[in-house]
């Protein structure tokens, strides 16, 4: 009897040092005198001073340190345990029927939460916030893993964030995966509960026997059990997952109970006995700017979503929202999308991300009765991926409603074919009859990109005869690339006659450009009353450089054109683009083209700048005609538009000379000379005579790769007997050509 005595002495004696949660005031030691009173007077206080049976707590490996008394009787089974801490497995306490007091550390709040790190501090925690007369919302950090048994159940009562900076959740092993009392279960309607920052199972981390914590509970990681009369909120942030046996990690079974997901979150649930749906319940949403996956392969039940139980006054209706700039992907091997719901309504936020891949060669199929429909919402520049190991389907019937979408694509990865069900796919933007917003690009039996617009405001019915090839594997219903800021301007000057055309901005703009098409025409290239109409379209695309007008045309990657040594006068400028999508390499096939687009431009005139012969000289030894060609001189122009060139007068400079200008020489006159001014183009001017001259003019073209000559040649009448020398002076005037002098 006094070794027992002496024993626990001995051991509360440690208890105080060790865990200082009372403070012992010099007055309460003077009130005993021995150590057997010392231990009668801790007793008594016990309603001041909490005590915990230590049966009741699970400990971590973390927690065995060299300062802290785990077991007051050092038997072979508690060295056993201390050492298999060093081996990296976390279990339970066994220690029986000790005591060790507790008081709660914190205040409760954001900047001073509660801390729990043990299994019977956490249901202290939650003891003390139920009696607590405030209503929340309260907080509250774990401070070290947490394993925990079948008989274990966390009570919420009031609303609460629990922080687990980290730490884990394991259930233990040898606990059922069925039980439905146990973990943190919620006991009062309308209440909002946070778990953040905490690892549920670990596929890592190991028992004392060297297993992996795998097990969970089918009832869930949160909610209120088997109770279908509670409602809740409930939010994950940044939550990790693991489950082998009873993977199923969110239960409720009122339908107006809410799983929002916040941060990053993970879950992995695999293979194993009692490993049924991702969620029972109805309302799943993922908040704005979250990233989520969702690895769920399990056996056990047919589908990803089951809408069961009846508490509540919702609809029954299972909804998945994915709010702006959601990300979530699924990965399933259910044969169900949804199972038991009144229907599927499936909103893809603004910008949001959803990713479905189905395993195990299985069809997608989206609801299990034929008066459960599926309604798809897929809004501004969302995206929506579904890899499907079979033709899509469903029980009942599917309706596509699409507003500015960045993408849908959908792909069968075992068999052949894309629906098993016709879809309906409302297009709400745009207006009616308009294409140029969205088209469906795929490939047909030979591998050749195929494309269908979809005009806007327009309802279609997808099916596997919408496509014209038997075999599809593959579509994408995608935003056509779309120019959104464009110029084109002439740059011109003294020899310089340019056109320079620039894509400045497209949409969607993460998308890269792969081919750029330019087209410039005198004349415009399509005909009607509107450019967007798919035959205007079609008149653009089929004008090559023979059709009437056309000046020129180029593809390139470059976004910049430049076209030089242009006429100056008005031309039409017809620009189109097509980029690939660069998040997906296999989606790189699927490039998207945009409409034309077309501005109408001027180059304007450029300086007139001609540069003409100082001097011609010509010979004539011979009576009778004479040609100077061989001694051309060039006649340059360096404006951009053709110029008239003619000679307005002629003046006789020559000294004692007998030669007289005449239009027609007279057979049998002596010194009449016959003149004219040619060109190598075959252009004539004259006879030229003295005076003022009427005659034709020389066009002078701009941009001649060849350069225009003029030179003299004509006819004369004799004598050749005697030398003359003649002088004469030409005065010519140039004029752009169609105006006047």
């Amino acid at each position: 009897m006094g070794w027992g005595k002496w024993t626990v002495c001995w051991l509360m004696l440690i208890c105080l040092y060790t865990m200082p949660i009372k403070e012992i005031t010099a007055d309460e030691l003077e009130k005993t005198t021995d150590a057997d009173e010392q231990v009668v007077s801790l007793t008594e206080s016990s309603s001041e001073v909490p005590l915990l049976n230590v049966a009741e707590q699970s400990h971590s490996s973390s927690e065995l340190k060299n300062d802290e008394i785990i077991n007051a009787e050092t038997s072979d089974e508690t060295v056993d345990k201390v050492e298999s801490s060093a081996e990296k497995t976390i279990s339970s306490s066994e220690t029986k029927n000790q005591l060790i007091p507790f008081a709660l550390i914190g205040e409760g709040t954001v900047t001073n939460p509660y801390t729990a790190g043990t299994v019977g501090e956490l249901k202290d925690v939650l003891t003390a916030i139920k009696n607590d007369v405030g209503t929340g919302t309260y907080y509250l950090n774990l401070t070290e893993n947490i394993v925990y048994s079948g008989a274990d159940v966390f009570e919420i009562y009031k609303s609460i964030e629990i922080n687990g900076q980290g730490n884990y959740m394991l259930y233990e092993n040898s606990s059922s995966t069925t039980e439905a009392n146990v973990g943190y279960r919620i006991k009062v309607s309308g209440l909002q509960v946070k778990i953040k920052n905490l690892n549920f199972g670990s596929s890592t981390l190991t028992d004392d026997k060297g297993n992996v914590y795998g097990n969970q509970s089918y009832y869930g990681i949160i909610g209120a059990g088997g109770s279908s009369a509670i409602q809740f909120d409930a939010t994950l942030e940044n939550v990790n997952y693991y489950g082998k046996t009873g993977a199923q990690p969110l239960l409720t079974w009122n339908t107006e109970s809410t799983f929002t997901m916040m941060g990053e979150n993970h879950f992995k649930s695999e293979v194993g006995s009692n490993s049924q749906e991702f969620m029972e319940g109805y309302n799943l949403f993922f908040a704005k700017g979250s990233k989520t996956t969702i690895d769920h392969q399990t056996s056990a039940s047919s589908s990803l979503l089951y809408g069961y139980g009846t508490g509540g006054s919702g609809d029954r209706k299972m909804r998945v929202t994915l709010e702006e700039d959601a990300e979530v992907d699924f990965t399933s091997s259910k044969t169900y999308f949804t199972y038991g719901s009144n229907g599927l309504i499936l909103t893809i936020g603004k910008g949001a991300e959803f990713f479905y891949t189905q395993t195990d060669n299985k069809a997608l199929t989206f609801t299990n009765t034929s008066s459960a429909s599926a309604e798809i919402n897929a809004q501004k520049d969302s995206q929506m991926t579904v890899l499907s190991g079979g033709r899509i389907t469903s029980s009942g019937a599917i309706t596509m409603n699409v507003n500015e979408p960045n993408w849908l694509r959908f792909k069968n990865t075992a068999t052949t074919g894309l629906f098993n069900k016709n879809v309906t796919l409302n297009r709400l933007d745009g207006n009616v009859g308009e294409i140029g917003g969205y088209q469906f690009n795929y490939l047909s039996a030979s591998q050749e990109l195929l494309k269908k617009e979809v005009a806007g405001a327009s309802t279609l019915t997808l099916a596997d005869n919408y496509f014209e090839n038997p075999s599809l594997k593959q579509a994408i219903y995608q935003k056509k690339i779309k120019i959104i800021d464009w110029e084109s301007f002439s740059d011109v000057d003294v020899g310089r006659s340019n056109l320079i055309t620039t894509i400045k901005d497209y949409d969607p703009s993460e998308r890269t450009l792969t081919n750029n098409t330019f087209k410039l025409s005198k004349e415009r290239l399509w005909t009607g009353d509107e450019i967007k109409n798919e035959t205007a379209q079609q008149e653009i695309e089929d004008a090559t450089d023979e059709t009437q007008g056309m000046v020129t045309s180029e593809t390139s990657a470059s976004s910049t054109w430049h076209v030089e040594e242009l006429i100056s006068g008005s031309y039409y400028v017809y620009v189109k683009i097509s980029g690939t999508i660069n998040e997906d390499p296999e989606l790189q096939i699927f490039a998207s083209e945009s409409l034309w687009v077309e501005k109408e431009v001027e180059i304007a005139k450029s300086p007139l700048s001609v540069e003409v012969p100082l001097e011609l000289l010509f010979q004539v030894r011979e009576v009778g005609a004479f040609d100077t060609k061989e001694s051309a001189q060039p006649i340059l122009s360096e404006s951009n538009y053709p110029i008239d060139f003619t000679i307005d007068s002629v003046q006789d400079l020559s000294v004692e000379s007998p030669i007289t200008l005449v239009d027609q020489v007279t057979a049998g006159e002596s010194n009449q000379l016959r003149l004219q001014l040619a060109a190598t183009n075959d252009t004539i001017l004259g006879p030229l005579i003295v005076g003022e001259n009427t005659v034709d003019s020389l066009t002078i073209a701009p941009f001649l790769t060849e350069p225009l000559g003029i030179y003299l040649k004509g006819e004369y009448s004799g004598p050749i007997f005697k030398k003359y020398d003649t002088n004469y002076t030409f005065t010519y005037s140039l004029t752009p050509q169609g105006e006047s002098k």
